[in-house]
């Protein structure tokens, strides 16, 4: 028996009686933190990210998921002309020119931004978008 654990006598068990530690066990948050609290003196500062950086958001991330809106919003269009039976080139052509239009609005939008400054970021619409 180890700390209260296993049989009290292996006689007859056809085991050696070895007991092994539940290394996948995750013990409770509670032990967590006061594990922490012995080792820091205390729990760490709340340290939120700024306003302004939550509402600005990670570029680059936008920037694809606004990609991703469009192509989808252009996927829409172009099973609508499918259905509408306009000619394969007629389709290609619309969509290459909705595409090219939006660009030119989210350039417009960015030239804008730069030029007032680092004001904090109020988000997007499409144009033209469903829903």
């Amino acid at each position: 028996m180890y700390n209260g654990i296993g049989l009290t006598t292996v006689r007859g068990t056809a085991t050696s009686g070895h007991v092994q530690a539940n290394r996948s066990h995750v013990r409770g948050s509670r032990l967590r933190r006061q594990r922490e609290m012995n080792v820091s003196q205390g729990p760490k500062p709340y340290q939120p990210v700024s306003a302004t950086a939550r509402e600005k958001g990670n570029a680059d991330i936008q920037k694809h998921m606004r990609k991703r809106e469009l192509e989808n919003r252009l996927l829409e269009l172009r099973e609508d002309f499918e259905d509408q039976r306009f000619p394969e080139e007629e389709i290609t052509r619309r969509l290459q020119q909705e595409r090219s239009r939006q660009e030119r609005i989210w350039k417009e939008e960015d030239e804008a931004e730069k030029a007032a400054g680092d004001r904090p970021f109020r988000g997007r619409r499409m144009e033209g978008g469903r829903g």
